[in-house]
C-alpha cells in the first residue's frame, strides 16, 4: 500500500488462474549486487547434507523436539569435514540463529557469505558441542549431458 517492492515475479502458471511465484525483493538486491560486483551469483556451501529431523529420530537421539537439521552425510574435503562434523550430528544453531529445520539450515548456509567463519551449535551423543565452519562457494551444478 506504500508502493514498496516486496517481490518480483519469477514464474506464472498460465493455466493456474492467477497463480504465480515470486522471490523476495531482499534476495533480488543481493543477487543484483553480486552480478554487478562479480558477474555471477555465488551461494554458500558447507558440504553437510542434512535431512528432516523426524519425531522418531529426535526421540532416538534423546532430543526434546524436532528443531534442527540432522547430518546425513559429509562431503570429503568440505568445510563441514574440516569443522569435524559427523553423520548424525544435529545442527541446532548456525551463526547464532536457531535452526528450525533442515530447509532452514540449507537457506542459512546458501545465504552465508563465502569465506565467513560461522559458529555452529550441534548435538552429538546427547551433548551440546560447538564447532566453527568456514563457508565455501557452492560448487557449480553439473551440466546436463546429452
Amino acid at each position: 500500500m506504500r508502493g514498496e517492492v516486496i517481490g518480483i515475479n519469477t514464474a506464472i502458471v498460465a493455466t493456474g488462474q492467477g497463480i504465480g511465484f515470486a522471490i523476495p525483493a531482499s534476495m533480488v538486491k543481493r543477487v543484483t549486487a553480486q552480478l554487478v560486483d562479480r558477474g555471477k551469483v555465488t551461494r554458500g556451501w558447507t558440504g553437510a547434507e542434512t535431512q528432516p529431523l523426524t519425531r522418531e529420530l529426535a526421540e532416538s537421539l534423546g532430543l526434546p523436539d524436532t528443531r534442527g537439521a540432522i547430518v546425513s552425510s559429509i562431503k570429503p574435503g568440505s568445510p563441514a569435514a574440516a569443522a569435524g562434523l559427523m553423520k548424525q550430528d544435529v545442527i541446532v544453531a548456525f551463526g547464532g540463529v536457531p535452526v528450525e529445520g533442515y530447509s532452514h539450515f540449507q537457506r542459512l548456509s546458501a545465504d552465508a557469505e563465502v569465506g565467513k567463519k560461522v559458529p555452529l551449535e550441534i548435538i552429538r551423543d546427547r551433548k551440546k558441542r560447538n564447532a566453527e565452519l568456514t563457508i565455501a562457494e557452492a560448487p557449480d551444478s553439473p551440466s546436463p549431458t546429452r
